[in-house]
């Protein structure tokens, strides 16, 4: 179990992450692409990205080089992660490259005796190549999907802000059950192994990640930015626009619906979008439905309320 101690000042410090962390995704993505776990809903996606991989120049040989850092499970380097949310590409490997040779070394043979001998080359040859394969990775089994992906985010991160602000930081972190439960002044989360992280004011970011197993995971060193990587539900479908969906769209109605989503901050769930428009509840959840499946909203459940809110694509064509 990992207990994370939580000051008052800490509590006025704990945030969602504001996007993805593409280093992140790297890692945890990896991992989810050599579990043979068709039974959850990244099933297609592991399909998807193994097919590309196999067939794009360069995908085969990242994969191998990152796997001989990356076991399937459990503990990773910490350095490969280096950034705790809202962090590019680009910026995440700039930081990964900057980190010293002793404590790279000191962190794969964190791996395990047997494991340095296939991680000694990382050590030996400088992080270069290291980031060159998780660049290319990123490219090819990450950067296609990355529209899902942030939508997958954003709802995720729509329903956590609305629950603050609803209910506060402690409700917030209430409601992260059942893999974590807040017991003032602690928040206890499953984990693989006993620790205690002590966040000393540095405040916590919740980071969701749709690549993150059945339980979060965190940094291994407790002196890193503190960060909390939780898994959110990741309802896979492949990259496209949903036959017919956009000509469906047309239409005043759903063209206010949309600009009704697109001008709360916070989302809106199905029920308000109906007072707001004066129509029917079902009408709303009808026309919400076509615009979730033209790409130009998200939607994430609420308790008995579903919250809907805009992606980039929905937020330009209601411009």
């Amino acid at each position: 179990m990992l207990r994370i101690h939580l000051s008052t000042a800490d509590l006025g410090r704990v945030r969602v992450a504001r996007q993805p962390d593409e280093l992140w995704n790297v890692a945890l993505g990896l991992q989810r692409l050599r579990v043979a776990d068709n039974s959850t809903k990244l099933g297609g996606w592991r399909t998807w990205a193994g097919a590309q991989v196999a067939k794009v120049p360069g995908g085969r040989e990242a994969v191998h080089r990152l796997a001989t850092v990356l076991p399937t499970r459990g503990y990773f380097p910490d350095f490969l992660t280096p950034t705790r949310g809202e962090t590019t590409l680009d910026d995440g490997v700039r930081t990964l490259l900057d980190t010293p040779a002793d404590r790279v070394e000191a962190e794969l043979r964190l791996l395990g005796d047997q494991s340095w001998e296939h991680t000694r080359w990382v050590a030996e040859t400088g992080l270069g190549p290291l980031a060159g394969a998780m660049t290319r990775f990123h490219e090819v089994a990450i950067a296609p999907v990355s529209r899902q992906l942030r939508a997958m985010f954003e709802a995720e991160r729509m329903v956590r802000d609305r629950i603050l602000l609803d209910q506060g930081v402690e409700g917030l972190l209430d409601s992260f059950a059942p893999f974590a439960r807040w017991r003032a002044p602690v928040l206890e989360v499953d984990f693989p192994v006993e620790q205690d992280l002590e966040l000393d004011e540095r405040g916590l970011v919740l980071l969701p990640s749709a690549f993150c197993r059945a339980r979060p995971t965190s940094l291994r060193d407790p002196d890193l930015p503190p960060v909390l990587v939780y898994p959110v539900a990741a309802d896979w479908t492949e990259p496209r626009v949903e036959a017919g969906a956009v000509a469906a769209l047309i239409g005043p109605t759903r063209q206010q619906v949309l600009s009704c989503i697109v001008e709360s901050a916070g989302g809106r769930t199905t029920t308000e979008i109906a007072r707001e428009l004066g129509v029917s509840t079902a009408s709303a959840s009808q026309h919400a439905t076509v615009l979730r499946n033209a790409g130009l909203i998200y939607s994430r459940r609420l308790g008995n309320s579903v919250l809907h809110g805009p992606t980039e694509l929905g937020r330009a064509l209601s411009a």
